[in-house]
């Protein structure tokens, strides 16, 4: 699933979280939603990058490494990782804090769409063979944080938080959005 089942998971990225001029928000929702607009070229596809973090992903769920996938092509980081908080239908809601190094702006990083991206949680003892898998797909990963408490954050590697927010007030924004935009 794509959701955190419990605190205490290690939080990992399969590929690069960011390209060298930051992540890009070229044909992205944060523009659509946020600047009105539908514009720019998506970056092409690295198919070999693609392959590596696709079937690193795959070997891992397959062999019960990780507890949880999702990708972070519709919304970037930000968005998965809310996602993944919210959990499904009668799960319980679970925080995350995760520490990020920044390239480009910061909304780049938070909501930059590029391709061959996911998020992966398991349990801290899975770690060996969570990277042992990555490597043999020749799949970058990277750390970034544990689940538990209450909040969405999301730091830079400076310390700086560039997102602390209350999961279950993103919960209920997200969750009725769209009646709130109707007026209903």
């Amino acid at each position: 699933g794509g959701a955190f089942a419990s605190p205490g998971l290690e939080v990992a990225l399969l590929g690069a979280l960011e390209g060298p001029d930051g992540a890009t928000l070229a044909g992205s929702i944060r523009l659509a939603a946020i600047d009105g607009r539908c514009q720019g070229r998506p970056p092409a596809l690295d198919t070999a990058q693609e392959l590596s973090v696709q079937g690193a992903c795959r070997a891992l769920v397959r062999t019960g490494a990780v507890s949880a996938a999702h990708d972070l092509s519709e919304g970037g980081l930000a968005t998965a990782l809310a996602e993944m908080c919210f959990g499904g239908p009668g799960w319980r809601r679970i925080g995350v804090n995760v520490e990020v190094p920044r390239v480009g702006r910061v909304d780049q990083l938070l909501f930059g769409e590029d391709p061959s991206r996911i998020l992966v949680a398991y349990a801290p003892e899975q770690r060996a063979a969570v990277h042992a898998l990555a490597a043999e797909h020749g799949a970058p990963i990277s750390v970034l944080g544990m689940t538990g408490g209450t909040h969405l954050v999301i730091r830079e590697t400076s310390g700086a938080a560039l997102i602390d927010a209350d999961v279950e007030t993103l919960y209920d924004r997200w969750s009725t959005g769209f009646e709130d935009s109707i007026g209903l």
